[in-house]
């Protein structure tokens, strides 16, 4: 494969999911059951369950503490102190989206506007459609208009446009990196950056997994391996579950690249599923794959098979609502994500001191709590609006 068909189906990658994805994965499958569990991330409930998870019995308080904990309305937290905006008018942000026919990149995009807008900054958005070449071109025109940051806004990997981040920071132009790290991860130098609590979706699915199932889950994962937060999302589940599960729960790991999510993904399922018949929980990493996995499990004709996972897809939620095979959703709001952009980024140009994270929440939604959502459920819906004041406080917007 050539560097530039390989560079076409990372982007391709990134596009499908809608998640910022990174080098290219292979087409095997591989088979994790009840793997040694390495240590746990840092603020998971391994760290707080009682010992006895560990020792084989499933540790069902610690499970649902979490659970309970993330079913709420999430709490505004200020990532950093209050500064001032008033003399940022007249600065100008360049904003290199995902892909800018997704729903989530649209509304962040608006958000964006309706902020910049108020303090006077001005915003010019990269319209494109995730090729391979659109990314180095947004760069090379921001670096020639000579503007005041630049923000790759979920994609894409950001070794792919080394030589763009070096020439921006030649001219004295700061990159914002947005959406591609996990909060846990060790990043490279030389931008700045918002990054996601990724892994945190896996400790909330295997928590919840935990409670529903009693301590009792057999649960088959479907990762994508060159999904830059894939490894540490599978590490995290299987931690999690060695954690507040113990014995009663493990896990199956297949490995289906993502462009070939739509194609495979359902026959995988369905295989599996006939195959070990003790399977009662299927987990795609992302919600792209839910459609597929749903599809799977209704063929292999097992309606005591129940499908989590991570995103908040409106579409996904009203599975949830419809009452089919799809019971739990770790929900992100790419609203709160547009303010928790815009709040780095208003720093930077500020000549601020950039925050190490901008502490944006998940939310566990089931059937007792999906309505909240919106019925049918819809983009931002779910999450309340106290970041909205929080950050509009930060900046010195509010009275």
């Amino acid at each position: 494969m050539s560097r530039a068909s390989r560079l076409q189906t990372i982007i391709t990658a990134m596009v499908i999911l809608g998640l910022t994805l990174a080098a290219c994965g292979g087409a095997g499958q591989s088979t994790s059951e009840s793997q040694e569990p390495s240590t746990a991330p840092e603020g998971s409930a391994a760290a707080s369950a009682d010992p006895s998870a560990e020792g084989g019995l499933p540790d069902l308080e610690a499970a649902q503490a979490v659970v309970d904990e993330y079913m709420a309305v999430p709490a505004f937290n200020p990532p950093g102190p209050a500064f001032d905006t008033s003399g940022l008018a007249g600065m100008t942000i360049f904003d290199i989206p995902l892909n800018s026919t997704i729903p989530t990149a649209q509304l962040k995009q608006t958000t964006y506007r309706q902020i910049l807008d108020e303090i006077g900054v001005n915003l010019i958005i990269h319209e494109n459609q995730g090729g391979v070449n659109d990314y180095a071109a947004g760069m090379n025109a921001a670096i020639s208009q000579e503007v005041d940051l630049i923000i790759l806004d979920g994609a894409p990997n950001p070794e792919l446009l080394g030589p763009q981040i070096q020439q921006a920071t030649d001219a004295g132009i700061p990159v914002l990196v947005t959406h591609f790290f996990d909060e846990e991860e060790e990043w490279p130098e030389g931008f700045s950056l918002v990054p996601a609590p990724f892994n945190l979706s896996g400790k909330l699915e295997a928590n919840w997994i935990t409670v529903d199932s009693g301590g009792d889950a057999n649960v088959l994962v479907i990762q994508a391996a060159e999904a830059n937060p894939s490894e540490g999302l599978v590490a995290t589940i299987e931690n999690e579950f060695a954690a507040v599960c113990g014995d009663g729960c493990s896990t199956t790991v297949i490995n289906v690249p993502v462009n070939e999510w739509s194609s495979k993904v359902q026959g995988e399922v369905q295989s599996a599923l006939i195959r070990d018949p003790e399977i009662n929980y299927v987990l795609p990493l992302y919600d792209f794959g839910v459609p597929f996995a749903n599809a799977g499990v209704v063929a292999a004709g097992r309606d005591d098979v129940k499908i989590v996972s991570f995103n908040g897809t409106p579409s996904v939620l009203k599975m949830i609502q419809d009452e089919t095979a799809v019971v739990m959703n770790a929900g992100e709001n790419p609203q709160w994500l547009a303010y928790a952009n815009m709040d780095q980024a208003l720093r930077i140009l500020a000549g601020e001191e950039p925050v190490e994270s901008e502490n944006t929440p998940l939310r566990i939604f089931d059937a007792s709590n999906v309505e909240q959502a919106g019925v049918p459920p819809a983009l931002g819906t779910g999450y309340g609006d106290e970041y909205v004041t929080g950050y509009r406080e930060l900046w010195g917007l509010e009275d």
